[in-house]
C-alpha cells in the first residue's frame, strides 16, 4: 500500500463526520421555524490538534477552489485546523449550528483520537 492510500484510509471517515453534522444539524431544525426575535442568532465551529490531518486537509484544498476550502476547513488562528459552520446550516440560529458542530467534533474526536473542541458565539 502506497504511503498516500494509508493516509488516505485513515482519515476516510472525514466525510462520514461531515455526514453526521449535516445530519444533526438537519434534525436540530426539523419542524423549527426561526424567530428572528429569539436572540439566539450566532455560529459554532471546530478546531482539530492533528498536524498530521491538518496536512491532510492543506493538501486537499490546495487547489485554489473556494468549495475545497469550505470542505477541508482552513489554518486556525491559533493553533490547530478550524472548520467553519460543519453543519452547513445557512441560518443565524446558535443551536442548530452548535448541534451540527457537536456531532463533527464528536465524530473526528472518535476516530482520530486526538483533542477536537468545539466552540460557539452568540453574533
Amino acid at each position: 500500500m502506497s504511503k498516500q492510500t494509508e493516509i488516505n484510509a485513515r482519515y476516510a471517515r472525514y466525510a462520514d463526520a461531515l455526514i453526521a453534522a449535516h445530519a444533526a444539524a438537519d434534525h436540530a431544525q426539523a419542524g423549527m421555524v426561526e424567530n428572528m426575535n429569539a436572540m439566539d442568532c450566532g455560529f459554532a465551529w471546530v478546531v482539530v490538534h492533528d498536524r498530521a490531518f491538518a496536512r491532510w486537509c492543506a493538501a486537499n484544498s490546495k487547489d485554489g477552489n473556494t468549495a475545497a476550502r469550505r470542505f477541508y476547513g482552513r489554518k486556525n488562528h491559533d493553533t490547530g485546523w478550524c472548520f467553519w459552520k460543519p453543519g452547513s446550516f445557512n441560518g443565524q440560529s446558535i443551536g442548530i449550528h452548535e448541534a451540527g458542530a457537536r456531532a463533527f467534533r464528536d465524530s473526528l474526536a472518535f476516530d482520530l483520537q486526538c483533542r477536537v473542541e468545539m466552540s460557539s458565539r452568540l453574533d
